[in-house]
């Protein structure tokens, strides 16, 4: 079953490499192109105006994803893969650290010595029964509240 979104998203992607250099093109494997070519939308009516800057192209979310992955398998120098290889593992190195934080047997772990609880006496493991002041108290706060100076 095909994806119309993706389909969408490969008409796009093969309208842009018809403007793109021969040399270029010609790094991208034949399997990729032609699997785009049989998953296209060939209702799709996108065509690339090369008088606007690629970055104010009308193109979709999955278009751009796609062109930003054959940039970085093919087009890419052996520095920008080695800076996309860093960027990558800084970026599994923090997943794993918010993991490890905010992991369930952590948060259930740590819970009892780090929340205080006021309305718990810790000896017994009763709950303190709490008492709302009468209406007389309240009208004294709030009259008390109004001569307090700030």
């Amino acid at each position: 079953m095909k994806n119309l979104d993706y389909g969408i998203a490969y008409a796009e992607v093969l309208e842009v490499l018809k403007y793109i250099s021969l040399e270029n093109y010609n790094k991208i494997p034949k399997n990729y192109i032609t699997y785009m070519e049989e998953n296209c939308d060939e209702k799709s009516t996108f065509t690339y105006n090369i008088a606007i800057p690629f970055e104010k192209q009308d193109l979709s979310d999955d278009t751009k994803n796609i062109l930003a992955m054959l940039y970085r398998l093919f087009w890419a120098s052996d520095e920008d893969k080695k800076r996309f290889e860093y960027i990558d593992k800084q970026n599994i190195q923090k997943r794993k650290e918010i993991n490890q934080k905010y992991s369930p047997e952590n948060v259930f772990k740590n819970r009892n010595s780090n929340v205080k609880y006021n309305n718990i006496n810790k000896e017994k493991n009763e709950i303190i029964e709490y008492k709302e002041n009468n209406w007389i108290k309240k009208l004294f706060i709030k009259i008390r509240s109004l001569f307090k100076k700030d």
